[in-house]
């Protein structure tokens, strides 16, 4: 490798994976433009293959060289095909002592002038096709290699582009989701001042205990809300939850659930607890509550006139 291209590409260190990702993605730029740049990583491939069955690396290198270098399959198969080699020329290396060697020196010698003249253009064009022939086998290799990388850093980013469509789409939901508690509130509110406002001219001072009530909690499962009265209170507010609000007026009947007993039965329009709320708020005197469990059946009213069934809720009251 010249000096100006070693020092530019540090291409021992791209191979062995000692570089940061900005060095790395730079030489591989450099690489698929610059054929030289591109034959040189060959070369320093068979360095590095020789090195290592030499036993010429650090530690290091040679932990790099098994972890990083060799993750590669083509430069696998290079590695194994170098020890190959190295073994069958190691086996077949003729032994000859020195006076052999030098006599057949002396014979070749002799025979220099027909047969190496002869043979001379053969041999040159033979080692000129398998050199050629390695070379392109290598810049394959290594083509297929970037391409391998390429893609998979292709892959990431579109991972990370499909991640974070869903982070800011689930962002825009949480966004959407709060503004929505914001107006439930504002809901809850204007539901509380209009109810206060409601009450008869003398009660608006009165002391009032509030309990919101999910239809369906069987009382005989344990599941029933428990509200308890402090002496003095004067009325008892509950918020029925409700998922129809399409009944132009509601009939709500509340009961003692031990006797079947009716308490008192109010019929109501729609518009008392506003037309997105999804509650409806009942106003009891607590006076007319005493320890024990309550239905409460809640009704409304069809296009026909008449009130059909919607839900039942359950409370017990236990004084304070």
């Amino acid at each position: 490798m010249s000096m100006d291209l070693e020092k530019d590409l540090p291409l021992k260190p791209y191979l062995l994976g000692d570089l940061n990702p900005e060095e790395q993605h730079r030489i591989e730029q450099r690489l698929m433009i610059d054929a030289s740049a591109f034959e040189e990583v060959g070369w320093v491939e068979d360095e590095l293959i020789d090195d290592y069955l030499e036993g010429a690396l650090s530690l290091r290198e040679k932990e790099k060289f098994e972890s990083c270098f060799l993750a590669a399959p083509e430069r696998q198969r290079k590695l194994s095909f170098a020890r190959n080699l190295k073994r069958y020329a190691a086996a077949h290396r003729p032994k000859q002592s020195r006076l052999s060697v030098l006599w057949n020196s002396f014979q070749a010698f002799r025979r220099i002038p027909s047969p190496v003249l002869r043979w001379a253009p053969a041999v040159s064009l033979l080692l000129i096709m398998i050199v050629g022939s390695w070379s392109v086998l290598r810049i394959a290799a290594l083509r297929n290699t970037i391409e391998e990388t390429s893609s998979r850093e292709s892959q990431n980013r579109l991972a990370m582009q499909t991640r974070n469509t869903a982070l800011e789409t689930e962002l825009q939901s949480e966004q959407a989701r709060s503004r929505q508690l914001e107006q439930e509130v504002a809901n809850l509110r204007s539901a509380d001042s209009h109810a206060s406002s409601s009450l008869p001219a003398g009660q608006l001072s009165a002391t009032l205990v509030a309990l919101a009530l999910a239809p369906g909690r069987q009382r005989d499962l344990g599941g029933s809300p428990t509200d308890k009265i402090p002496e003095g209170t004067d009325f008892l507010r509950l918020d029925l939850e409700i998922e129809y609000q399409n009944y132009p007026e509601y009939q709500a009947t509340l009961r003692r659930a031990e006797d079947g007993g009716t308490i008192w039965t109010h019929t109501f329009a729609k518009s008392r607890s506003g037309a997105q709320d999804p509650f409806l708020r009942l106003d009891v005197s607590a006076k007319e509550l005493r320890r024990g469990d309550y239905i409460v059946k809640l009704r409304g009213k069809t296009a026909d006139g008449d009130f059909e069934d919607i839900n039942t809720y359950y409370f017990r009251v236990i004084p304070k």
